[in-house]
């Protein structure tokens, strides 16, 4: 998603969009991938300073609801 956002999005600019990214609850934010993930979001963002930031959400199920939780990265 990110790269599509670098190849097409930025030289483009068809519109003002917040790039919004989904994922299911990561549970242990201390891993090697979960750091390359912020800086993957934290470098397109500076490429991307003029634009919208990546906002990144994460959900679990609770009982029977679904929860939704913005992350900051």
């Amino acid at each position: 998603y990110i790269d599509w956002l670098e190849q097409y999005y930025l030289p483009n600019k068809p519109c003002d969009i917040q790039p919004i990214i989904i994922s299911r609850q990561i549970m242990n934010k201390n891993t090697n991938r979960f750091s390359q993930l912020k800086k993957g979001f934290n470098e397109f963002n500076k490429k991307n300073n003029k634009h919208l930031s990546i906002k990144y959400i994460e959900f679990y199920v609770e009982g029977e609801q679904l929860i939704f939780d913005i992350i900051d990265y």
